[in-house]
């Protein structure tokens, strides 16, 4: 039985501290972010990997005040920043969503821009990250919804896996798209 066309189930971004070569030059935390799409069949198909920032503010405590973290809001925020296109001021864009299309024309999937739009955006910090913004493992990739009014985690990869609600905080889902 021939399962059909693969389809792109999400996108999203993933995130973690940069410990690459070049970012030991910046003062601060580096990041680095991918962002993906996740199909139905399984694989993950990178879209963007060229993503990233450094921010002053300490990752974990300091000699001043040790329980002091970066919040998880903060790293979403700047995340969501990070992934906007060079020009989003101009088009409006929150993503390069041309760029997406020929990616996933590379890897097979025929997708337009207007069906990237409506698909959900999760954002996943890396298990080092969260550990060091004091945050709990999930065991996995943990997926954070960009929509506004979403809480939920997902924490497999797969066809149609889109996770349980979980832990709802203020700063789980920064801005709508």
């Amino acid at each position: 039985m021939n399962p059909g066309p693969v389809a792109v189930v999400s996108l999203g971004a993933w995130c973690d501290l940069d410990s690459s070569p070049a970012a030991s030059s910046f003062t601060g935390t580096p990041f680095r972010v991918r962002e993906f799409a996740l199909l139905s069949d399984g694989r993950e198909v990178t879209l963007l990997d060229d993503r990233g920032w450094a921010t002053s503010e300490p990752l974990g405590g300091t000699a001043d005040d040790p329980e002091a973290r970066m919040s998880l809001a903060h790293v979403v925020g700047n995340l969501s920043m990070a992934v906007l296109p060079d020009d989003a001021e101009q088009t409006g864009e929150e993503h390069e969503w041309q760029h997406f299309v020929e990616r996933l024309g590379d890897a097979g999937v025929a997708v337009t821009p207007d069906e990237l739009r409506a698909l959900p955006y999760h954002i996943t910090l890396s298990d080092r990250l969260r550990s060091r913004l004091g945050e709990p493992s999930y065991g996995g990739e943990p997926r954070l919804p960009r929509r506004a009014g979403q809480a939920e985690v997902v924490a497999q990869h797969g066809p149609g896996v889109l996770g349980a609600p979980a832990r709802a905080s203020a700063g789980s889902a920064p801005r709508g798209r």
